[in-house]
């Protein structure tokens, strides 16, 4: 369990410094979400938080990885689905083009 810990902080922290690599297209409140996926990796809020962020920079692959992850913690959540719904969407019109 624990060794499951430590590989799943470390993806965290690489993640969050792709982000940083990229903050200067994130506003304020994008890089506070960021930072909480750090603090706490498996909150539903903040995997779909990170899924929206993904989706305004296109990168559609996470976005939709971290939106499935959310529903899959919270599969009634509403807004958790909403948000998948929309990411596909999106998906599907960008990759229409």
């Amino acid at each position: 369990m624990r060794k499951n810990r430590v590989i799943e902080q470390n993806r965290c922290y690489h993640l969050v410094s792709r982000l940083a690599y990229r903050a200067f297209f994130l506003d304020d409140e994008e890089k506070d979400r960021a930072v909480a996926l750090v603090r706490r990796p498996n909150e539903p809020a903040v995997l779909n938080n990170l899924a929206i962020i993904y989706c305004r920079m296109k990168k559609f692959d996470f976005a939709l990885e971290y939106a499935r992850k959310a529903v899959k913690l919270v599969p009634g959540n509403r807004e958790v689905q909403k948000t998948l719904v929309d990411i596909e969407e999106l998906f599907l019109k960008e990759n229409n083009r």
